[in-house]
């Protein structure tokens, strides 16, 4: 992808529980072109949008919209779209490719 935006990461987020103005800001945020720590993505995105769900926590204290988080960036990879750095217990690290 050129750059991302929040249509085009839809697609990849049909099933999950990220609204438009979250899929933004998950854009902009990738088009930086740095590696990006998903749950500081996750941690971000609660400090900044409202909801039950994406205030909630799952019982490891994780943010519950981490999980939406993580399975957007592994359908875009899936899709020839970034890459996934590190995948362990403690963060997903995932970087979009971005064309300049």
């Amino acid at each position: 992808m050129e750059f991302y935006t929040a249509d085009n990461l839809a697609p990849y987020a049909r099933t999950l529980k990220l609204s438009e103005g979250m899929l933004s800001y998950i854009a902009s945020r990738i088009n930086t072109g740095e590696a990006l720590s998903l749950m500081l993505i996750a941690k971000e995105i609660q400090e900044k949008f409202n909801g039950d769900y994406v205030k909630s926590r799952l019982p490891s204290g994780r943010p519950r919209i981490y999980t939406d988080v993580c399975l957007l960036c592994f359908s875009l990879k899936e899709a020839g779209h970034g890459r996934l750095l590190q995948i362990d217990l403690k963060d997903c690290i995932y970087i979009g490719d971005v064309d300049s």
